[in-house]
């Protein structure tokens, strides 16, 4: 099997591939087979005939979540290492100089803090992930980070028992450096759990999110590497003619690998 790789795809290589495969940072590889073949590398033009049904549009938005989602979790994943911290944080309704809260300024308020903690912290590592809030529909954020020398905690305390606030047994902080709000912080004790736990945030709120961005990291994270090959047999066949063994490391994806030689 010739295992293809593009890396620009505007050079007009034309491929024909029914496998991608990932590869991570830990020698993981994710493997994904389709029952169809893709022709990649030329570029189309999709005209539209017509209107586009509900359906239409609602499939379109479950296809970009589950992007969105892949795009996190592969993220988190290849750099799991990078990260030592699980964040949570919030802004104070005085911080937004409008008079009353809107997304735009949170999303400036967040890229704000994240410069100025970047220049604090030069090799700061990161992944926030923006979340609604139930009730009132406001923004808040999720995060992995990593590097941040220079940061304080307090151990959180519930205000009106005074009692130190634990979760699974394992303290909860406060983050010092932070004036824009409430924040919870605390230790990452499995990377590979964490990994879907950040994901699960993207939610089908965030499409309708008027922002480009759905989620925010630093650019020191890798991506894995992704390339393509045609294989004439089913995955299990092909995988068992690879000597490889399957994994259970990502959650709800049943083509986790790892290669059997790495072990």
């Amino acid at each position: 099997m010739d295992v293809l790789t593009f890396y620009n795809k505007e050079i007009g290589v034309f491929c024909e591939y029914n496998l991608t495969l990932k590869k991570y940072s830990d020698n993981l590889v994710k493997y994904k087979r389709t029952s169809y073949s893709v022709c990649k590398g030329i570029n189309k033009h999709n005209r539209h005939t017509g209107t586009t049904s509900i359906k239409e549009l609602e499939e379109r938005s479950k296809k970009y979540l589950r992007k969105v989602k892949n795009e996190i979790i592969d993220l988190s994943y290849n750099n799991k290492d990078s990260f030592e911290y699980f964040i949570t944080l919030t802004f104070s309704p005085s911080e937004f100089t409008k008079g009353e809260y809107s997304h735009e300024e949170a999303i400036d308020l967040l890229t704000k803090w994240i410069n100025n903690q970047k220049h604090q912290n030069r090799n700061m590592s990161y992944i926030l992930v923006p979340e609604f809030h139930k009730k009132s529909g406001h923004l808040h954020f999720h995060g992995l980070i990593g590097n941040v020398p220079k940061w304080k905690f307090s151990k959180a305390v519930n205000p009106h028992t005074g009692k130190l606030i634990k979760l699974n047994n394992t303290q909860i902080y406060n983050l010092d450096n932070y004036k824009l709000g409430f924040t919870t912080i605390s230790k990452i004790k499995s990377k590979e759990k964490v990994t879907n736990y950040i994901s699960k945030y993207a939610t089908k709120e965030l499409i309708d999110l008027k922002n480009k961005k759905r989620y925010w990291y630093s650019r020191d994270l890798v991506k894995p590497v992704t390339e393509y090959a045609y294989i004439d047999t089913n995955l299990t066949d092909y995988l068992s003619k690879e000597n490889v063994i399957y994994q259970d490391v990502f959650e709800r994806d049943n083509c986790s690998i790892e290669l059997a030689s790495t072990l």
